[in-house]
Parts: structure tokens; sequence; C-alpha cells
């Protein structure tokens, strides 16, 4: 399997880009890899032949070629059973809206859905040259023109910044109302689902990071923000669709660009 990514190079690109990533399945596997809850869509290019199985809440997703995946809050899978190459952009969750990709491609809120025409997969497109091939994806994205709504982007994206970084809300400068109202309009989320994927990214993280199976799981609810070690260890499960003790001892996390982790 061959994966990277890269940081966009275009400062027009960077505040709404998060990365643009590569993936070469060439020896097929029987063993699904798991997809954490993500509040970020990304725009998948692939060449039209390959095959693509996402699997969710016991229904198999099939898709052909280039699709767009939008953000998800519960757990999926992808198959790796066949040969395939992939290279995508992973937004940031207010990032296609910002770049007028969101409205047109969501509108529905299925999970996958056609690529916006912007993007084409080209024959000159080499996952094992990372530079050129990132290089083609931002030229097609700086080909999108200006979107109308910069205002109400920057609210957003004001406010996500304040999430992750753990600042209130309330300090900023307009009513509640209408930043849940403008934030599900640019991010397809509530806020109260982003502020809890933020917080179960973080706790999976330091799962993840942890060197054995003897976790202090009262620690990590306290830490983390839960009443006790039975509501975090709920709520860890709805997220990742298992257990923490499997988890601890799979840990099959999924390669970076769908999240944050590699396997």
């Amino acid at each position: 399997m061959n994966t990277w990514k890269i940081k966009p190079t275009s400062d027009l690109l960077a505040p709404y880009v998060e990365y643009i990533w590569a993936l070469q399945v060439t020896e097929p596997s029987q063993q699904s890899a798991l997809l954490l809850p993500n509040p970020s869509a990304n725009a998948i290019l692939s060449p039209p032949e390959d095959k693509h199985v996402y699997r969710k809440n016991g229904f198999e997703l099939e898709v052909q070629g280039g699709h767009w995946l939008s953000a998800y809050t519960e757990e999926l899978y992808v198959d790796d059973l066949h040969p395939r190459q992939l290279l995508g952009v992973k937004f940031f969750p207010d990032g296609a809206f910002g770049l007028g990709l969101m409205r047109a491609e969501s509108a529905n809120q299925k999970l996958i859905q056609p690529l916006p025409s912007c993007f084409q997969w080209q024959d000159e497109m080499d996952i094992n040259c990372p530079d050129a091939a990132a290089h083609i994806i931002e030229s097609q994205l700086l080909s999108l023109p200006p979107i109308d709504e910069q205002r109400i982007w920057k609210s957003v994206h004001e406010a996500r910044l304040y999430i992750n970084e753990g600042k209130s809300l309330d300090l900023l400068p307009m009513s509640r109302r209408t930043l849940e109202r403008q934030f599900a309009l640019v991010t397809g989320l509530s806020l109260k689902q982003y502020e809890q994927m933020v917080k179960m990214d973080r706790l999976i993280w330091a799962i993840y990071q942890e060197q054995n199976e003897k976790i202090d799981w009262s620690d990590l609810a306290y830490r983390f923000g839960f009443s006790d070690q039975p509501h975090l260890i709920r709520q860890l499960k709805k997220a990742i669709g298992v257990t923490p003790k499997r988890y601890l001892i799979e840990k099959h996390l999924s390669i970076d660009l769908f999240g944050d982790f590699s396997n």
C-alpha cells in the first residue's frame, strides 16, 4: 500500500484545504479499514474503472471511479478487496463551502455523491510523483470562481477555530441561534455534533497513543469532560462501533487520508 499526504502550497487554498492525499492498493486485503467519524468532506479522484466499496450500518455502498465523500458522524468501513488508486482532497469542515463546493454537492446529504465538475482524473496523474500530482489538483481547485457568501464562511470558520482552541463561542459577535444556522449550512453538521467529534477525536488519539491495555478510564473520563467511566465508554462505542477493549486490541485505525491516524 502506497500512501502520502501534502499540505497545499497555494496560500489561497490553505484556509480551505487541509491536505491533498494519495492511496494505492496493490495487494487486496480481506480486512476492512475503519474510518472514524469525520467532519470533513473528501473529494476523491480515481480511474473510472476502479471500484470502491464502503459499508455503513450494515449497508454496502459501491461506487466506480471518482466520487465525493461527505462528512459522516458514525463509523464507516472501506474494503480493500480490489487493486485501486485514489488521489484526494481533504477539506477543512468549512472548506468545501468556502470554495463553492459544499452546497451543490451536499444538498441531499448523501454520503457518496458525484464529484464536482472541476475535478477530473488525468492520465498524467502519477501517485508515485506526489508534488506533480498535487500540483494538478491544486490547479483544478484554483479554477473555481469566488463565492458570494464569504461573510458567512468567515463567521463559521472563526467559530470552528474557537471550538478547536477550546474558546467560548459566547465571545463571537453573533447570537447562538444565528451561529447554529450558519454552522449547519456551511459544514452540514450542528455545533453540538462538531464539538462532540472534536472531543472524541482527541480521546481516540489519546487511547491510540497508549502502549498497553492498562488505561485509567476514570482519569480519561475526567480529562475529556465525561461524567464518569461508563459514560465515556458508551460514547466511545457509539462513535467507533466497537468496545474500547476490542479497539485497544485491534487498533485498526484507517490511514491518514480519511482521518488523522495511520495504521
